[in-house]
């Protein structure tokens, strides 16, 4: 904007700047309206693409060999912003997109001190950017899954349901293992770090893909189910994981415009009648 409102003399660097402006305008505009609407967060995808492809474009309208070489910073930029926020896979996606746009954008200029000018900036896009993807994407494990069980804790639940599809009938389940605590004084705290263990890799294996499992703390999970109407059949379903490590589970529908802790609280209440009858 500011490159608009103070403008070169030269009319292709003002149709660059003009490009730009537009660019970031409309990155702008997707992101703030439309990334809510837009499903897995794909709104992030479709700015970086118009926001680079847009700007990378413009280039092709400056005769200047050194401003097209230096526009590499925003492949740099571009590049880093995708590897923090996106998933690897469509990281990857997105740099080799924008590298190829913006080679293509160098073409009309190509010579030999060229390629090797963009071979460098790309080089070090990839590097720059892929360990900023490799960190983030530890850093992000670490924060989101328990360390003991391998299963996502309550920040990755909670992100991990933020954009689940709860159109269908979804199922929410607590489900605390009984007798926990006198197999934990028992058998010392070794004998129940591998317990929990287990019955983790048991629940995980029953489940589907599109089902979400976290252990909440202690001797608590909570499972979301979509597309399961039924909380007694969806419950029944983990039942084999659970021969060799008893428990006892509270089920309720978890509906598309209900809040979380609202669905939750009902599910405990009916994990507390379970355990009731249990004893």
């Amino acid at each position: 904007m500011l490159f608009v409102i103070l403008p070169s003399d030269r009319p292709d660097l003002q149709r660059l700047d003009l490009i730009g402006a537009v660019a970031y305008t409309a990155m702008a505009l997707v992101v703030w309206f439309g990334l809510p609407r837009i499903p897995h967060e794909w709104g992030l995808d479709l700015a970086i693409y118009v926001t680079s492809v847009s700007s990378f474009a413009a280039v092709g309208f400056t005769d200047i060999l050194e401003g097209r070489l230096l526009t590499g910073y925003l492949l740099v930029l571009f590049a880093t912003f995708a590897a923090y926020f996106l998933p690897l896979r469509r990281y990857v996606l997105a740099l080799i997109i924008m590298s190829a746009t913006y080679g293509v954008a160098m073409l009309p200029t190509s010579s030999s001190i060229t390629v090797v000018y963009l071979v460098i900036i790309v080089l070090i896009t990839g590097s720059t950017s892929g360990f900023v993807a490799v960190l983030v994407r530890k850093l992000r494990a670490q924060a989101t899954t328990d360390a003991l069980t391998g299963v996502l804790n309550r920040t990755g639940f909670a992100l991990a349901t933020r954009y689940l599809n709860r159109e269908t009938p979804t199922t929410l389940a607590l489900i605390d293992l009984d007798g926990f605590k006198a197999y934990n004084d028992t058998h010392g705290h070794v004998a129940g770090d591998r317990y929990l263990t287990d019955v983790a890799r048991l629940l995980q294996n029953s489940l589907r893909r599109t089902d979400v499992l976290a252990r909440f703390g202690g001797d608590e999970f909570v499972v979301v189910m979509p597309d399961c109407p039924s909380a007694a059949q969806c419950l029944e379903r983990l039942g084999a994981a659970g021969r060799d490590h008893p428990w006892s589970a509270g089920a309720t529908q978890w509906g598309p415009d209900e809040p979380f802790d609202e669905a939750l609280q009902r599910a405990d209440e009916r994990l507390y009648r379970a355990k009731s009858r249990s004893h």
